[in-house]
């Protein structure tokens, strides 16, 4: 049968393709700056997410951040000695490769190893991506947040989202306006959303964002930087990286004592225990390394009194005998 001529395709996409020229004009950028700063970090992205790369990229704003064609970036820096664009940074070349950019910067280095390690924002999971623990909707009445928190502190999930729940292979039922999984009293088995390790599918990803449950972290990871001073590639152990906020704030404050424990099944949360016996408890759900250092500040900086409302607009712990001053007090002043 001949091929009609009506039988058109219309890509609805608005991208286009990038010639030629934007590649070229690539390399040379990526040749033209690197002479221009103090160091050059290979990175990889886990995650990506555009909304928190651009915060990277605002935080950064005297940087330059370069993502391409991994080949040509590592064309544009130099493959071999002959070929770099300055000594010593052949050595990156291994590194670039999968997800990965190019930071150019004059910023100490462990300042920006500091930065990127606290970057840790966390979304909602799509598909195709491995589940970093696994979700099971308890059995009984359905939650809002399907049981990451205690009932006391959740409430019920609305009625409107149980079609949604059926379709997606959620065994629910309505019962006296409540949406419920199994037995009203809760006996029976809950239904498992994902497991650990399992690659997720849309259905599944549906599911979490529904129950608000986050399983994806955005995480900027540096591979690999060169340095102008030593004109030498250093690579970076993430072993090492993950968790040094906390051990470098413990030294940095002695007069604090840490302790670490689990808490299975439940929310973070960081408590301060001051010398006067009161105690001051902090939820640190869905936050980022750097978020959760400035609320241990806080506690750090608190005392640990209770929160007294103030009626006065001043408040002394010591009271003048003769009362506020005032410019007529003793000979008075003349007008």
């Amino acid at each position: 049968m001949p091929k009609s001529k009506r039988a058109k395709v219309f890509h609805l996409t608005q991208v286009t393709k990038k010639t030629r020229e934007q590649k070229d004009q690539l390399f040379q950028n990526i040749r033209e700056q690197v002479p221009e700063y103090q160091h050059c970090f290979v990175f990889n992205v886990d995650n990506m997410r555009n909304n928190y790369l651009k915060d990277v990229r605002r935080e950064l704003s005297d940087s330059r951040l370069f993502f391409g064609k991994t080949k040509l970036m590592a064309k544009a820096l130099g493959q071999t000695a002959e070929e770099a664009i300055v000594p010593g940074i052949e050595g990156l070349a291994p590194h670039i490769a999968g997800t990965v950019g190019l930071l150019l910067t004059n910023r100490p280095v462990d300042s920006v190893l500091d930065y990127l390690n606290s970057i840790a924002p966390v979304d909602f999971a799509r598909a195709g991506v491995a589940a970093s623990r696994s979700f099971t909707i308890p059995p009984g009445v359905v939650y809002a947040t399907g049981g990451e928190v205690p009932k006391e502190n959740d409430i019920p999930l609305g009625h409107t989202i149980e079609p949604e729940l059926r379709r997606l292979g959620v065994p629910t039922k309505m019962v006296k306006g409540k949406v419920v999984l199994g037995d009203e009293s809760g006996e029976g088995e809950g239904y498992v959303v994902c497991k650990e390790g399992e690659v997720l599918d849309s259905r599944q990803t549906r599911l979490l964002k529904l129950f608000d449950v986050c399983l994806s972290e955005f995480r900027v990871k540096v591979l690999a930087y060169w340095s102008a001073a030593t004109n030498e590639v250093t690579e970076i152990d993430q072993a090492a990286m993950d968790g040094s906020l906390l051990p470098k704030f413990a030294s940095a404050n002695p007069q604090i004592e840490f302790a670490v424990s689990p808490r299975p099944g439940k929310h973070p949360v960081i408590i301060g225990h001051y010398i006067n016996g009161r105690t001051k408890p902090i939820c640190v759900r869905n936050l980022s390394p750097y978020e959760i250092l400035q609320k241990v500040e806080l506690l750090r900086d608190a005392s640990g009194d209770k929160l007294r409302r103030t009626n006065k607009a001043v408040l002394s712990t010591k009271p003048s005998v003769r009362g506020i001053w005032s410019p007529y007090h003793g000979k008075g002043m003349s007008v």
